[in-house]
């Protein structure tokens, strides 16, 4: 299962939902590279379990990420939280994407 396939309603603020995109698919492939790597050492039954399971963490990080960043939009100070979750994540931002 792939987080991407199923993406998260946000706000329309293009900056933050660009953030939350990237920080989902960078969350989505650590969590496939991770999946693999154990998934060598289990069964199918215990991969599939592990896979359900990682989905589900990262789905609870993306989300409750996303909510404070609406919080902070709504409050009109996005800005700092952007910045920490686009430095912490090694995300791009839409300055260095238009280079």
């Amino acid at each position: 299962m792939s987080l991407l396939s199923d993406p998260l309603c946000l706000p329309a603020a293009e900056t933050g939902t660009s953030t939350i995109q990237q920080l989902t698919q960078a969350l989505e492939q650590l969590r496939q590279e991770e999946l693999r790597r154990f998934g060598r050492r289990l069964s199918a039954e215990q991969t599939d379990s592990l896979d359900e399971l990682t989905t589900a963490l990262v789905q609870r990080v993306v989300q409750g990420l996303a909510q404070r960043l609406g919080t902070a939009r709504q409050r009109g100070n996005s800005t700092p939280l952007l910045q920490v979750l686009t430095t912490l994540f090694d995300l791009q931002t839409q300055a260095d994407a238009a280079h």
